[in-house]
This record gives structure tokens, C-alpha cells and sequence, in this order.
């Protein structure tokens, strides 16, 4: 399986699993150079989580990665808040992309009013806690 192709199916994966189930299980899935995948739910909080993805990717033949989450937006800055306590939040899904090659992506979407998920935006300057698994792990 090439790159391009694990993009697109994390991409119909995660739009079929929202459609079948309303929600996402935060999942970190990796692509190796001789074409498997192997998937690993998020079972503990994110900061372990950075450290265990860049673990993993230290490996030279995981050649891709996806990390998908479901979050929430929301247009009233509130730093007392978390966006999900907010009352202007909406859902979100994120499906982040990086190849060890340095192609990040962030691919953002949200549920229609039906419960079908739309692609918002793709951004390839993204920044954040998650946003390079190929980067040195550290405790």
C-alpha cells in the first residue's frame, strides 16, 4: 500500500465509522514500508500518548501515520474552559496525517445536520501536542 493510499483508507474508514456509529475512537494507526498497518486505540492521556507515537515511529519502517479524534470547536474564547464546556461548541473529527518524508496534514471534519460527516479543511501547516509523531521521543 502506498502513502496516498492509506490516506484514503483512514479517510473512508473514518467517515464509515462515524456513519455507522456517531462517534470515533481516538486511534493512531501506522503505515510500514512493506505495505501493512497496524492500528493502536488511545488507552491513556495525550502527553503519554505524544511520547508512545514517537516511540513507535522511531521505528525506519513506519513510513506513515494517521491519528484520529473526535473534538470540539467553539468561537467564544473561554481559557477557563475546556471547548467542550462551552455552549457554542460544535463537534468535530480530525484525522491527522504524517509521513516520515515530512508531509503533515490536518483534515478537519464536522457532521452535517443529517450526521454526515464534510471535509472543512485541509491544512498542511498545522501545529500542536500530536502534530509530528517523527519527532524525538521524550520523557
Amino acid at each position: 500500500m502506498t502513502e496516498q493510499e492509506f490516506l484514503l483508507k483512514e479517510t473512508h474508514g473514518l467517515i464509515e465509522t462515524y456513519t455507522n456509529h456517531g462517534s470515533i475512537t481516538p486511534t493512531f494507526t501506522l503505515l510500514f514500508d512493506d505495505g501493512s498497518t497496524e492500528s493502536n486505540a488511545l488507552i491513556f492521556d495525550k502527553e503519554k500518548y505524544k511520547f508512545f507515537m514517537q516511540k513507535i515511529c522511531e521505528d525506519s519502517s513506519v513510513i506513515a501515520c494517521t491519528f484520529i479524534t473526535e473534538g470540539w470547536l467553539t468561537t467564544s474564547a473561554d481559557e477557563t474552559k475546556s471547548p467542550s464546556e462551552c455552549d457554542d461548541r460544535e463537534e468535530i473529527i480530525m484525522l491527522l496525517y504524517n509521513t516520515r518524508d515530512i508531509a503533515h496534514e490536518c483534515h478537519l471534519y464536522k457532521p452535517d445536520k443529517n450526521g454526515i460527516l464534510e471535509l472543512v479543511s485541509i491544512d498542511r501547516a498545522y501545529q500542536g501536542r500530536l502534530s509530528n509523531p517523527f519527532g524525538s521521543a521524550k520523557i
